[in-house]
């Protein structure tokens, strides 16, 4: 049974980088294709919001080293991930669908610097060209519905963006 749902923009491309990964993961004699991540090169940012090393697996089991896959995965589309809003996306049914304690144990297990991700989402925001003042951005970061990120991060992030 195929099961259709509507999707904002930001978890569109999130199912799409899934659907990527999974045909690179499963390698080229399935007929898997090679994607770049995209780049905010042309705003200025580093955009290595992870570590490029590989987080310590030791001590990880098989499912808690998948999350790190996935989590990398959804990294790498440069969208900007804030911990709960990661946390989410790898235990939702609609996303990767991890227990939350293999999820949790992924995500401290990495190196992700959460205020790098707060950047890349508010030029994210940015770029929608809908408008934001300073104090919506921080709200539309902040949010449960939006980033979910901390506070602290989203002053940060919207410092950096200029506003």
């Amino acid at each position: 049974m195929i099961r259709y749902v509507t999707l904002s923009a930001r978890h569109r491309s999130i199912a799409i980088a899934t659907l990527i990964a999974s045909a690179l993961i499963a390698g080229p004699a399935s007929g898997a294709i090679a994607a770049s991540a995209p780049t905010y090169a042309s705003h200025g940012y580093d955009a290595t919001a992870i570590s490029s090393s590989v987080p310590t697996l030791a001590g990880l089991t098989a499912s808690q080293r998948q999350a790190v896959l996935a989590a990398k995965n959804y990294l790498n589309l440069e969208s900007g991930f804030s911990y709960k809003g990661l946390l989410d996306q790898l235990t939702s049914q609609y996303g990767s669908g991890f227990s939350k304690k293999d999820a949790t144990a992924a995500l401290k297990s990495m190196k992700i610097n959460w205020k790098k991700q707060a950047v890349l989402a508010a030029q994210n925001y940015l770029d929608l060209d809908t408008g934001f003042s300073r104090a919506g951005l921080i709200e539309q970061l902040t949010s449960p519905y939006g980033g979910q990120f901390t506070k602290a991060q989203a002053k940060y992030a919207v410092a950096k963006v200029g506003l």
